[in-house]
């Protein structure tokens, strides 16, 4: 019963959306599977108006892992190419967005919710 809700199937890297086209961006589990997580989300910011808001739920690394995050972390890499390697200060930071929030999410807390605004 949605019907203001379209699915598009498309490159990540390569949005076929306007500059400023939304009001945000919502991204779950996305930047951990993509080649070069930093080009997608400059590509995500690209689409959102400045202002707006970007949202990433992810595996980003820690400053100081998780015991369970170091024993899970190979193990994904190697099985389904998940990368969790991704320092989300470098992320933020090559991006050019501006962090809102982060807050650890999950149990255990694996995963973050990263607020950040497009300048």
């Amino acid at each position: 019963g949605i019907r203001h809700v379209s699915l598009c199937r498309m490159n990540a890297a390569a949005l076929a959306f306007a500059d400023g086209e939304f009001d945000a961006v919502y991204a779950p589990y996305v930047i951990t599977v993509v080649d070069d997580p930093v080009s997608v989300a400059r590509e995500m910011l690209r689409v959102c108006r400045t202002g707006g808001k970007l949202i990433f739920v992810n595996h980003f690394r820690e400053k100081r892992p998780s015991l369970v995050s170091r024993a899970v972390r190979p193990l994904l890499a190697r099985a389904m190419g998940v990368d969790w390697d991704l320092d989300v200060r470098t992320f933020v930071r090559e991006t050019g967005m501006e962090p809102v929030s982060i807050e650890s999410v999950n149990i255990p807390p694996v995963s973050s919710v990263l607020v950040c605004r497009k300048p």
